[in-house]
């Protein structure tokens, strides 16, 4: 089994984000985008985005993100083995309520997971530790859903310091209960990342298509809590795929862990008997070439 945290579910609304990426595949309807996974050997995806407002960044005009959480309900509903919905939450409160729209879509929704960034509009948060971000992370915390956070220095905010891992230190010794997902690795922190995890039990590190950038670096994050992402459709699945598959991960992280197990665990989709049961079968992965 393979779990993709960060595959994007790219219908024609979506894909204005992503025009100008020519590779990226626009899918009509739910079923067009499972038969894509099929092809892509993906078995579980999510598709994160967050409702903000864009950024306008050095070399970036950044647009507002289009967000549906009714359709990410729907897709889970339809194919909740295939699909984890995730909700977009805008925490500066422009979108929507960010409360009220966090409670709608664990409560009447049946989301498990949710996505927010806090550096772009409306918030423009200096950081992931902004105290206006409070609320919404003990609302998440009360109402048990892991959080994924866009912690990319590259686009995530104004200052590339808005990624670096300290913030998220904060956040987890405030809300050691929370479950955080670092999106992007915290690109370029990879090495604090690491040492954050070490620290933190409630910390995930999900490096996606930037692993390739210090795969040392990768190789310290705490094992149980590396998450596997392609990142798509910033670059195909495929490639990503091979980064882990035939890495040398022997010694420090087994891959079933990282390709589902760590997700599976992060996100607790356990609670769910299909999911529980993967946790208890058999190893899927050579753990030593990578090879299925």
């Amino acid at each position: 089994m393979i779990i993709d945290i960060r595959c994007r579910y790219i219908t024609r609304d979506a894909a204005k984000y992503f025009d100008q990426l020519q590779s990226t595949e626009i899918h009509a309807t739910p079923e067009s985008f499972i038969a894509w996974l099929d092809k892509q050997g993906i078995d579980v995806a999510l598709s994160p985005t967050a409702a903000s407002l864009g950024l306008k960044l050095g070399r970036w005009d950044l647009a507002a993100r289009a967000i549906d959480n009714a359709g990410q309900a729907d897709m889970q509903r339809q194919f909740p083995e295939r699909f984890v919905g995730v909700a977009a939450i805008d925490p500066g409160n422009e979108v929507h309520d960010g409360l009220q729209e966090l409670e709608y879509c664990v409560k009447d929704l049946g989301l498990r997971v949710a996505s927010i960034e806090p550096g772009r509009k409306p918030m423009l948060a200096e950081n992931v530790a902004d105290q206006r971000l409070y609320d919404f992370y003990q609302l998440a915390d009360e109402l048990d859903v892991a959080v994924i956070l866009q912690t990319s220095g590259l686009k995530g905010g104004v200052s590339i310091d808005h990624a670096h891992p300290r913030w998220v230190d904060r956040v987890a010794h405030d809300f050691p209960g929370l479950r955080l997902i670092c999106a992007h690795g915290c690109v370029p922190y990879f090495r604090e990342l690491a040492l954050v995890t070490r620290r933190r039990p409630n910390v995930y590190a999900s490096p996606d298509l930037y692993t390739f950038l210090d795969f040392s670096a990768c190789q310290w994050i705490q094992p149980g809590q590396l998450i596997f992402a392609s990142g798509y459709p910033f670059v195909p699945v495929e490639r990503v795929k091979k980064t882990y598959l035939s890495a040398p991960w022997a010694g420090s992280h087994k891959l079933d862990d990282i390709m589902y197990r760590n997700a599976i665990r992060g996100l607790k989709l356990d609670i769910d008997p299909f999911f529980a049961n993967k946790l208890d079968s058999a190893p899927v992965f050579n753990r030593i070439k990578g090879r299925c």
